[in-house]
């Protein structure tokens, strides 16, 4: 019987320690700022070349606005083949995430006057190659 007590009184603290920082990470969640004032900079048209496999590139043009949505538009060099998306974005750390109509998903790193374009676990493209997935601010919204 007192291996029982002891038992439900350890998943009691356990339970309640648990909860305790819960709150704790809910009260420092709702004082931060909103992630997208502190990079309110980022909001204007990106552009630039990104290899491809099957074509010497792909024209990429990046719109992000100032109501958390985007639009962009991908075009592969000598061919007709043009794809749109637009939809929502968040930011978080420095990472700006667009989210599109169809639920592609793709990770930007805020850079001064430029988005780095992310693989799909958040981490930067390494060596040369990783200098091919810049996009350059060409205009402020």
């Amino acid at each position: 019987m007192r291996n029982i007590t002891f038992y439900l009184i350890l998943c009691l603290i356990i339970c309640s320690c648990n909860n305790a920082n819960n709150s704790q990470i809910t009260d420092q969640d709702s004082n931060s700022q909103n992630p997208t004032e502190s990079f309110w900079n980022c909001w204007g048209i990106y552009q630039g070349t990104i290899p491809a496999a099957d074509c010497p590139g792909i024209d990429v043009t990046l719109e992000i606005n100032k109501d958390n949505t985007f639009q962009s538009k991908f075009v592969y060099q000598e061919r007709n083949i043009t794809f749109e998306d637009q939809g929502l974005y968040t930011i978080n750390d420095s990472i700006l995430t667009t989210i599109g109509e169809n639920a592609d998903t793709v990770y930007y790193k805020i850079t001064d006057n430029s988005l780095k374009m992310l693989d799909q676990y958040k981490n930067e493209i390494p060596d040369e190659i990783g200098k091919l997935y810049i996009l350059k601010k060409q205009e402020h919204l």
